[in-house]
């Protein structure tokens, strides 16, 4: 993807990934994590306690799509909203926008 190169993006697999995301979580006040399955609602939810302000972008219409059916799924998302998190759902991401770190998120939607 267009931007995965810029200083603060990361993948999250192992614990190395986990400190990596406190380290910026502690210079940075805003995240946008792609994906809305169990890693990547982990991912935000950890930020988020952190302090950061995070969105999470999902390509499908639903949460952990491979796991709840949409009324599980839609009552997850609520309950996340209640808490901080915001949600940008059927949203494809396109590139990552900036040139020194990330500005923006392009996506079927549009800029964010």
């Amino acid at each position: 993807m267009p931007g995965h190169e810029l200083p603060g993006v990361m993948g999250y697999r192992d614990i190395a990934d986990v400190d990596l995301m406190l380290q910026v979580a502690r210079k940075h006040r805003k995240a946008v994590v792609i994906g809305g399955g169990l890693l990547g609602l982990e991912a935000a939810y950890g930020l988020q306690q952190q302090g950061m302000d995070v969105t999470v972008v999902h390509l499908l219409d639903r949460l952990m799509e491979r796991q709840l059916d949409k009324a599980a799924a839609t009552l997850l998302q609520a309950a996340l909203e209640r808490r901080g998190l915001r949600f940008m759902m059927e949203a494809q991401t396109a590139r990552l926008l900036g040139t020194e770190q990330v500005r923006g998120v392009q996506s079927g939607l549009g800029d964010h």
